[in-house]
């Protein structure tokens, strides 16, 4: 964690720390059950992504406190539960009648157990993978889904961990899955794993900022992710980095002023006194948060 936190941010986040460590022992119990094939309360596991959220005293923090947490080498179980409170406030932004939003948050938690049946020494590997290794890997969504559904998990629910690393263009896997099978929970549970994932750190790369993340969501997404989810998500973010200090490529640092609609990966930023705007500063980047 960065030393430079106000004291207020400090104790707003603690708070948010209490309730995600209960979050994550529960999270981490579930996904140990459901690989052992046994059955968890869904009603516990909901109710406890629900605390974490709750425990934020203003949601816009949930991006900067989610970089704050310490680095789990073994990132299943954390990742899990990210993507799963990440879920809770996109499904909360998108008015969802209360039986998909806890089907969806459900989806957000459990999606990635088969990789639990995933050798841990490649899961924890730095240097690149090899073929063998990369078709291991790739066999975690078709583990997490006939163990989802051998629990009697919802179709809705076992499908997202059978299809999350599906793309709308055909790319990915399972490569016998078609993309115009591909659900609606899926889409949006592809985008947050993927943000998660590339804004936390792992053991063979440091984690990206948001704006680098949004950078490479506007260069690529379009073509592989549903667009309209993805602005959504997107714009979420942008506007919740508002007011935070993050360290651009020169080495200063600067204020998140306002957002850029139409580059969302580069707003207005406020150094000492001076406004720039990196849509026009196409020298200068953000690297990360301050």
């Amino acid at each position: 964690m960065q030393e430079k936190i106000s004291q207020l941010v400090m104790e707003r986040f603690q708070k948010f720390k209490l309730a995600y460590d209960e979050s994550l022992a529960t999270v981490t119990n579930d996904l140990k059950l459901v690989a052992d094939n046994k059955p968890i309360d869904t009603n516990k596991l909901y109710n406890s992504i629900e605390n974490s959220v709750l425990a934020l005293e203003r949601p816009s923090d949930v991006f900067l406190f989610l970089h704050y947490l310490p680095y789990q080498v073994v990132h299943v179980f954390s990742h899990s539960l990210n993507v799963a409170i990440l879920t809770y406030m996109f499904a909360r932004k998108q008015n969802l009648e209360p039986s998909k939003w806890r089907e969806l948050v459900l989806s957000g938690a459990l999606f990635d157990v088969g990789m639990l049946l995933i050798d841990k020494e490649i899961i924890i590997k730095r240097e690149k993978l090899n073929a063998n290794e990369y078709e291991q890997i790739d066999q975690h969504s078709r583990y997490g889904y006939m163990l989802l559904k051998t629990l009697n998990f919802s179709d809705e629910i076992c499908k997202v961990a059978l299809m999350h690393h599906k793309r709308l263009n055909g790319k990915g896997y399972p490569r016998d899955v078609s993309a115009a099978d591909i659900t609606e929970f899926t889409k949006i549970i592809t985008i947050l794993d993927m943000y998660e994932a590339m804004t936390s750190n792992r053991v063979y790369r440091n984690a990206l900022s948001p704006f680098e993340v949004l950078r490479r969501f506007q260069v690529k997404g379009f073509a592989t992710l549903d667009p309209a989810y993805m602005l959504t998500f997107l714009t979420a973010v942008s506007n919740a980095c508002i007011g935070n200090e993050v360290i651009l490529s020169s080495g200063e640092i600067g204020e998140v002023v306002l957002v850029n609609k139409d580059d969302l990966a580069r707003p207005l930023i406020k150094i000492g006194g001076v406004f720039v705007n990196l849509a026009e500063r196409k020298d200068l980047s953000i690297i990360r948060w301050a």
